[in-house]
């Protein structure tokens, strides 16, 4: 569409779905059958194709997927973990701790 004020940024397709898009690990092994993404460094599981559009969205910003000083890791959490009730997506407190 003309005069829509977007910018067109090229993205190299390369590895965008085996990198993990929470630490940068290169899962070599993974099928193209394999429709999770599991990092055996990290533990970071995601669905296949979105792990692919967080590389390319990173890419495309100019971020790096390498945490960098002052700056919070991602809390990872096993999105079945959350759909189960198990643990909740939003942040917590630390737990008192009791003396005895």
């Amino acid at each position: 569409m003309e005069g829509a004020d977007r910018e067109v940024i090229l993205v190299n397709p390369s590895y965008t779905s085996k990198k993990c898009s929470n630490c940068g690990f290169v899962v070599s092994s993974l099928k193209l059958y394999d429709r999770l993404f599991f990092c055996p460094n990290c533990g970071w599981n995601i669905d296949r194709d979105y792990n692919a559009s967080l590389n390319i969205l990173k890419s495309g910003l100019g971020e790096s997927v390498v945490p960098v000083e002052e700056r919070p890791l991602l809390r990872v959490i096993p999105y079945i973990k959350v759909i189960s009730g198990q643990v909740s997506p939003m942040s917590q407190e630390a737990p008192s701790v009791r003396e005895g």
